[in-house]
């Protein structure tokens, strides 16, 4: 339940880090992580409130490869 992303990372490394997440994801900070569900995460805030944080999406590109080959 971390206020900051990646606080302790390297201070050159944190800013590139923070920079390509933000591209890619919306970052919740502050959460803790109840239960998985189908709609998403439920997550509990510091003051102890319960929300649906995150709807999950799930997308599948490409096959999966035999390892028996």
């Amino acid at each position: 339940m971390r206020d900051a992303l990646a606080p302790d990372a390297n201070v050159r490394y944190r800013p590139l880090l923070l920079k390509e997440i933000e591209k890619y994801v919306t970052v919740h900070t502050g959460y803790k992580g109840l239960e998985v569900t189908a709609d998403g995460i439920l997550c509990e805030d510091k003051h102890g409130e319960k929300q649906l944080v995150i709807k999950m999406q799930f997308a599948k590109s490409g096959d999966v490869p035999d390892c028996n080959s």
